[in-house]
């Protein structure tokens, strides 16, 4: 008897029809690299909205009216916060980026802490 037939599936882009093993990436190389050219546009994007002169005095306001890091790891100490972060992730919906009720302050070590979770959980996701 011989070897098991492989499983093959589309490239998962849009009018691409390239075969690829099942379980294995959802696209071909070249949609793949695209994909991440894709997102580094977007992310630059993202990015340029915290050069906004607009953000940069939103932000300074926020954090003369909530100047402690509000996250629940300090347990009633106090900490100095320097940034002001999104609860939800706007990923370049302005609406969301300008809501003032989804900023909140944090401290550098909270907000660290908290992006590198938020990151672990995309890749984690994400994992081909």
């Amino acid at each position: 008897m011989g070897a098991p037939a492989s499983i093959l599936k589309a490239c998962s882009y849009p009018g691409c029809y390239t075969l690829l093993p099942s379980p294995g990436p959802s696209r071909c190389p070249k949609h793949e690299s695209l994909r991440r050219s894709e997102w580094r546009a977007r992310e630059q994007e993202y990015l340029a909205l915290y050069q906004d002169p607009r953000w940069n005095a939103e932000r300074i306001a926020f954090l003369r009216t909530h100047p402690f890091c509000a996250s629940p790891r300090h347990a009633g100490r106090f900490f100095t916060a320097t940034i002001v972060d999104h609860h939800i992730a706007h990923q370049g919906d302005l609406a969301l980026f300008w809501d003032r009720n989804n900023w909140v302050s944090l401290c550098v070590s909270c907000h660290n802490a908290k992006s590198a979770k938020e990151l672990n959980a995309y890749r984690k996701a994400h994992k081909p």
